[in-house]
């Protein structure tokens, strides 16, 4: 081997083809010369290649990797002060399924369509079969489960686990009974092509699709996580919530866990040492999230990271509250249908930048606005957005603050939190202040 050069996920080798474009250039080793001892290693992260100067940025980003370290095992294509490092975290931290428990899967239902309703459909049910209000549980899917703070859609999820008795529950067998031809388990001696229901398994054509021996635990407090991640997005549910397949839980109530998961030290390690999916969104596959080393915290921070992660919480789900008001306000007020682009994300934006960028988003006819309407518009920024804003700031804060205490329990000197940010892989939280980064 003598040289590897891997692009992620780049798209623009090939537009338009879902690639992840690498070189590896290897020969027969010469007698005379014999295999080399080093490999020379280039690693350019996806939203950093640089077509048109392609050969400099190789050039400028090589480094080179001893040749034994290109084991039967996984490679890290990293400097030796990176491997360093993330040996320094592995050692330092305790594996997960030890600092809390085992990871689980959500509910395989089989055909979700069947089994998550709207409430609508939730609340007809239970005026038919009062008694269906105890299998019917609120539903979060994998999209739902966000950094701090999941965010219910308002789906409700039929569980009818292995061995109910579905004759207690009409009105769900009902309305299972739509779906009975797509719901039946397969035939073991089935052998035709195609068939039309479920996989071969033994449950009844009305119960979801696996056994979920350990349901019992969703009642309970517990951590939820994307199985496919594109940024740190993990947050504690203590309301018994079900979620589905797209997304793994932890049994656990650990506010300081919740806030590791959710570092930029955490996603600098996972970046590194988890698969990589399309667009480089990390894969959380139950064994690396059971191994993801987990630093034991001080007894002197415990409590101050506790309510470091409890506030955070809080702001997450206020920033949502504010974002739906907004929304409300700009439907009512100037009959937007849906979100603009540019107001996604408005509490950055000053009362004039506010009023600017709400004109630019109206039909060119209406982007004349009376002093009137402007006043409004300026009330609305003093009512929503820079409340909302003052709390953003104090959020950075605390994940700055937050940060520093985990580093510290990973036991990281100054220089390694230096390589940390200067190695930050994309899509980092925001780092503390004054801190470089190359990402």
């Amino acid at each position: 081997m003598e040289a590897v050069t891997d692009f992620g996920h780049a798209r623009k080798f090939f537009p338009g083809t879902d690639v992840f474009p690498s070189v590896v250039c290897a020969r027969r080793p010469l007698p005379a010369i014999g295999a080399p001892e080093q490999v020379a290693v280039t690693v350019v992260p996806r939203d950093l290649v640089r077509m048109e100067a392609l050969e400099a940025q190789i050039a400028e980003t090589t480094i080179l990797v001893p040749r034994a370290a290109l084991t039967r095992n996984s490679w890290v294509l990293e400097p030796s002060a990176v491997r360093t490092l993330m040996e320094k975290l592995q050692r330092t931290g305790m594996p997960l399924r030890d600092f809390a428990s085992e990871p689980r899967y959500g509910v395989k239902t089989g055909l979700n369509e069947a089994f998550v309703v709207d409430q609508e459909t939730r609340d007809r049910l239970i005026a038919t079969s009062p008694q269906a209000e105890q299998i019917i549980r609120r539903f979060l899917r994998g999209q739902d489960i966000d950094r701090w703070s999941s965010d219910w859609a308002g789906l409700w999820m039929i569980f009818s686990r292995q061995g109910i008795n579905i004759d207690d529950f009409p009105a769900v067998q009902t309305h299972l009974q739509q779906f009975q031809d797509r719901l039946e388990p397969k035939p073991k001696d089935w052998m035709g092509d195609n068939w039309s229901g479920r996989k071969a398994g033994s449950y009844e054509w009305y119960e979801i699709q696996d056994p979920v021996a350990y349901w019992e635990l969703f009642s309970q407090p517990k951590i939820l996580i994307q199985r496919i991640l594109f940024h740190p997005g993990f947050s504690l549910d203590f309301g018994g919530d079900l979620c589905n397949d797209a997304a793994i839980f932890i049994s656990s109530q650990d506010r300081w866990l919740v806030g590791v998961l959710n570092s930029p030290v955490a996603w600098w390690l996972m970046f590194r040492a988890f698969p990589h999916k399309k667009d480089e969104a990390l894969a959380m596959d139950i064994p690396f999230v059971r191994s993801f080393p987990i630093p034991i915290p001080l007894a002197d921070v415990n409590d101050v990271a506790t309510q470091h992660v409890i506030a955070l919480e809080h702001i997450a789900h206020s920033k949502k509250q504010a974002l739906t008001a907004l929304f409300d306000w700009l439907q009512v007020n100037w009959d937007f249908s849906t979100r603009p682009a540019a107001l996604r994300n408005p509490f950055s934006l000053s009362a004039d930048g506010f009023v600017a960028t709400l004109r630019a988003a109206l039909p060119v006819r209406r982007r004349t606005l009376s002093a009137a309407a402007i006043a409004a518009i300026r009330a609305e920024h003093a009512a929503t957005i820079a409340p909302m804003a003052a709390r953003l700031a104090e959020a950075a804060r605390r994940e700055a603050e937050l940060s520093a205490l985990e580093n510290r329990a990973y036991g990281l000197t100054p220089e390694e939190e230096a390589l940390l940010w200067a190695t930050a892989p994309p899509r980092m939280p925001i780092p503390p202040p004054n801190v470089p980064t190359a990402a």
